[in-house]
């Protein structure tokens, strides 16, 4: 990674009481945002932020910080960092795995204050561009679709041993549904079942039969879906369906999928539809 840091070491003579130094404990890290364990006596440096996903975690660029921490004998030491803008095309950006609708901030010590603003990658290079506040809620943020640089600022002002601000840095593509163009079948599809077949759809807290041509019909689009074990996202799904030859098929029709032990799979505009009709017909 490219970095390009100005820094600026400084000892500061203050009279105010302070805790005493020392060095920093491996306290487990916690969400930004979100409930704090105890502090370190004192953080010399801003800490690093660290992005957890659904199957992986990363560790975020650091861009400018401002820190000063106490020395223990009545004196404080500070630290300026100067970093590049996020939008600066020199940046190697850390990227998040594809396929994320949100990312948790976690730091090794709750900050008092914390924002986050985004642009659209199509803006690297105008480090002029209007940027995007996103919102955060218990230190996780919905990640945007599409491809975005994200800038988290934090800061910390309630600790006697430390104090500053931090700003970091990181890129990700936003997940999106989107419905299939072409039907997402496997090659040799299961047929031959007769028509009375029976299939259970757990809705709203209740439970459904379906039998005859409904049963057959949904039974057929549910059991031949070619499902991808890693297209499996966190969304939830409406509603679940228990057929003769498989269980457990969870169905979104708002976002066009269905989810079961095999993977995800996308539904055409017309599956979808067929769906909705069947479960609009249970009343």
């Amino acid at each position: 990674m490219k970095k390009l840091f100005c820094v600026i070491l400084a000892v500061l003579m203050l009279t105010a009481c302070a805790t005493p130094g020392g060095t920093t404990p491996n306290d487990p890290a916690v969400s930004a945002g979100g409930a704090q364990t105890d502090p370190p006596e004192v953080l010399k440096e801003a800490p690093e932020l660290h992005l957890l996903c659904t199957k992986d975690s990363f560790t975020a660029l650091s861009g400018n910080y401002s820190w000063d921490y106490d020395l223990g004998n009545g004196e404080r030491s500070g630290v300026i960092a100067c970093g590049m803008h996020p939008l600066d095309e020199q940046i190697d950006h850390v990227t998040l795995t594809a396929g994320e609708s949100e990312v948790r901030l976690k730091l090794v010590c709750t900050p008092d204050t914390i924002t986050v603003r985004c642009w659209s990658a199509d803006c690297l290079g105008d480090i002029e561009a209007p940027s995007e506040s996103v919102p955060v809620e218990d230190g996780v943020i919905a990640l945007l679709p599409g491809d975005y640089i994200y800038e988290v600022s934090a800061q910390w002002s309630s600790q006697e041993a430390f104090s500053g601000t931090a700003s970091y840095c990181f890129r990700a593509e936003g997940h999106s549904h989107a419905l299939a163009e072409t039907e997402q079948t496997v090659e040799d599809p299961f047929i031959g079942y007769c028509g009375n077949t029976m299939t259970t759809v757990c809705l709203d807290s209740g439970e459904y039969s379906i039998s005859a041509g409904d049963s057959v019909t949904l039974t057929d689009i549910l059991i031949n879906l070619r499902y991808d074990p890693q297209a499996v996202c966190r969304c939830l799904p409406e509603f679940t369906v228990d057929t003769e030859f498989g269980t457990g098929y969870g169905v979104n029709l708002a976002e066009g999928y269905v989810r079961c032990d095999d993977g995800q799979a996308p539904l055409t505009a017309e599956q979808a539809g067929t769906i909705r009709e069947i479960i609009n017909r249970l009343g």
